[in-house]
């Protein structure tokens, strides 16, 4: 499971709103654990049946039923009716063969298509219904695992490129294990009276759509995520029912002042402002120097910067804010534009100032000195990050023990492949401590 959208859920609605992730890291394999108990040995200590697992046995047993009364008919020797003699004659007789022979033969033949039918729905890879692995009785399709790995794929091409240090076998398996982990979550939210309606995930499409200015630009990243709106709708109701669940595990109230100022004073320096320089910019394209140079000239007479900046500024980030760029968040502006910001001071106007994005003309609308914010300032901030601590401790532990208690069979046979190497590994080196 990705942990993250546990971190989502925060007091008083802070940060609730999912979105379009910009990249997938926290999917990556170093993020997901790769601890799967053994599952043979599980059924003891299986809790009683959900309605919904005693719905699933029942069409299990239907199916069986039916089987075996598809097997009865069939070994029932059927007649032929002689049209000129007006008599019958069975299959077994035309064919010299006895009664318990022919049964014989459409046992064998029942079995063996029973065999293919298991063979092409759930042994080989890659087909519509072919299983990646089973949870609960519940299906993961290689088509799901498939859409996954080509998400993270779109999302965070670096992990798949030569030398990145991680095996596209370790990937896959990552993945299918993030895959069971929501299964599993999303088995237990009715244990935890919790459904998402249509109407809460079409919220969040639309606040998603308001996001990114219109639903062309919307429907364009989630073309380049990966997404189609209803595998976005998907993840969305996951995303939901896990925040949901955590709120249900661990309530805001769980978060004492105590607690809260004690962490405030272990992790001051998160609580620090750094110094910095608040800065406007306007941006013109690299062939647009005269136009830049007039511009300038403008401003130095007089001319509003903020206007200029909504008429002339290619920087359609900044533009519609008059330029303003807001306090520096940590990383560095590129070498030309940082070195041209540090000669400034409060008020001042630089020249034309040429990087590689096109000119600058910048403007200091601000300076701060480090300054620590005091403990009533944050203390709703530190709050939220504690209980975001707390529920996804929360979150892991309940995802262990779902795994402890479920019945997991894994059938893609690259990851079957990987586990079995991994494990190997892992025992030679025990051994050899």
């Amino acid at each position: 499971m990705n942990q993250e959208n546990w971190k989502e859920a925060t007091p008083g609605g802070e940060e609730q709103q999912t979105s379009v992730p910009e990249s997938i890291e926290s999917a990556t394999p170093d993020n997901i654990s790769e601890h799967r108990s053994e599952q043979e040995g599980a059924f003891a200590n299986m809790p009683l049946p959900t309605r919904a697992e005693r719905k699933r046995h029942a069409q299990v047993d239907k199916k069986a039923a039916e089987a075996e009364k598809t097997l009865k008919v069939a070994t029932d020797e059927p007649s032929l009716s002689d049209s000129t003699h007006g008599t019958k004659t069975s299959p077994s007789s035309l064919l010299g063969l006895s009664k318990k022979t022919w049964i014989l033969i459409v046992a064998l033949v029942v079995v063996v298509i029973a065999a293919l039918i298991v063979l092409f729905t759930v042994i080989l890879p890659g087909g519509g219904g072919a299983l990646a692995a089973r949870v609960n009785g519940d299906k993961i399709t290689e088509r799901q695992l498939e859409a996954s790995i080509e998400k993270l794929r779109l999302q965070n091409p670096q992990i798949f490129a030569p030398g990145s240090g991680t095996s596209e076998d370790k990937i896959r398996a990552s993945i299918l294990d993030e895959l069971i982990n929501e299964t599993l979550v999303m088995q237990a939210a009715s244990d935890h009276d919790v459904e998402i309606t249509d109407e809460q995930i079409n919220v969040q499409i639309t606040a998603l759509e308001q996001r990114y200015g219109s639903k062309n630009q919307f429907n364009e990243v989630l073309k380049e995520q990966g997404f189609t709106l209803d595998s976005l709708k998907l993840q969305l109701k996951y995303s939901l029912t896990a925040q949901a669940i955590a709120s249900k595990l661990v309530p805001e109230s769980s978060v004492t002042d105590k607690e809260a100022r004690a962490y405030y004073t272990e992790h001051k320096e998160d609580y620090s402002i750094q110094a910095g320089k608040r800065v406007s910019q306007i941006l013109f394209p690299l062939n647009q120097e005269k136009q830049a140079a007039a511009v300038l000239k403008q401003l130095k007479g007089g001319a509003d910067f903020a206007e200029m900046a909504k008429k002339y500024s290619t920087d359609t980030a900044t533009a519609a804010k008059g330029g303003d760029m807001g306090w520096p968040t940590g990383q560095p502006y590129v070498q030309a534009f940082q070195t041209a910001v540090d000669k400034l001071e409060k008020g001042e106007l630089s020249g034309l100032v040429k990087s590689s994005n096109g000119y600058h003309i910048i403007l200091c609308t601000n300076v701060r000195k480090t300054s620590q914010e005091a403990f009533a300032q944050v203390k709703s901030s530190v709050k939220a990050t504690l209980l975001n601590i707390k529920r996804n401790e929360a979150a892991q532990n309940l995802v262990a023990d779902l795994r402890k208690k479920a019945s997991i069979t894994i059938y893609d046979k690259v990851v079957k492949d990987f586990e079995a190497r991994t494990s190997s590994q892992g025992a030679a080196a025990s051994s050899s401590e």
